[in-house]
């Protein structure tokens, strides 16, 4: 079994399901129920995962109309909503199976998408569930549903207000976080269609001595400069043994340079 995760930029909703396999199709079925609830986004952050990169999730996001964005290789920070909640998600899930069969612990996702939902967000100052209802929900362990059901409807003016509020403070969160990473971020380097680079490596070969193989590889050729500062690089000829092209963010690349010109420049950085 597996953990999906979805969440909305803007409120911070989330929804979690457990699926069995990391198939495109189980994929595109959980979306299909979520954009059946909520509406198409505009646009679909996600990993480089086989399921979001196969040829059937390319044909569904564009028979929807949705825009589908990729990460960077080896780039978690760039979905970090996502991947901060999944660290909050397991942590929850591990102290609710504690002395229980931890088989089991697809029984409690609901529980825990239930709480995060409900929970104050420290970036809007709401829980997801107030920003797009008006008010939090009832957790089906709750006691008082006659509270709820017989208190006044809440106006759509309400709904707006606190989402204006919400949105007011994520604007200023967000600035506070950007001006904090921008004091600890050197410049970019960087790099022109042509330029030859190595890309750091994501993944060892097992049985390999990590101290003595090189941390990066190449050399490879910039083919195309994307925003967010991402490159797509590709492999040389006569340097791979197999075409190769991927997507990588500035900080894992470094130019490719070339110490002794009458020496092979493989004796530096191995190919892939």
């Amino acid at each position: 079994m597996y953990i999906l995760g979805i969440i909305d930029s803007f409120t911070k909703f989330v929804v979690i399901k457990a699926v069995k396999n990391t198939k495109s199709k189980t994929s595109i079925d959980v979306l299909k129920d979520v954009f059946g609830l909520f509406g198409v986004p505009q646009s679909l952050i996600s990993d480089r995962g086989t399921s979001f990169t196969s040829n059937e999730f390319k044909t569904f996001v564009e028979s929807v109309g949705l825009k589908h964005i990729l990460n960077a290789v080896a780039t978690p920070r760039a979905n970090g909503q996502i991947e901060r909640y999944n660290r909050t998600i397991l942590a929850s899930i591990t102290a609710l199976c504690h002395g229980e069969d931890d088989r089991n612990w697809d029984l409690h996702i609901n529980q825990v998408q239930w709480s995060l939902n409900n929970t104050v967000n420290q970036s809007t100052g709401k829980s997801p569930t107030e920003i797009i209802f008006g008010k939090n929900t009832v957790n089906a362990s709750e006691t008082h549903l006659h509270e709820i059901i017989s208190s006044k409807d809440i106006s759509p003016e309400t709904i707006q207000k606190i989402r204006n509020e919400a949105s007011d403070k994520l604007v200023i969160q967000q600035a506070t976080m950007k001006e904090r990473f921008d004091k600890k971020r050197c410049k970019a380097k960087v790099y022109k269609v042509g330029d030859l680079v190595m890309a750091q490596k994501s993944t060892r070969t097992p049985g390999e001595n990590q101290k003595l193989v090189p941390a990066f590889s190449g050399p490879y050729r910039v083919t195309a400069v994307l925003d967010h500062d991402r490159y797509l690089i590709c492999s040389v000829e006569g340097y791979s043994k197999k075409k190769y092209s991927n997507v990588f963010p500035v900080d894992k690349l470094k130019p490719w340079v070339t110490f002794n010109d009458s020496e092979s420049e493989s004796d530096y950085c191995d190919s892939n």
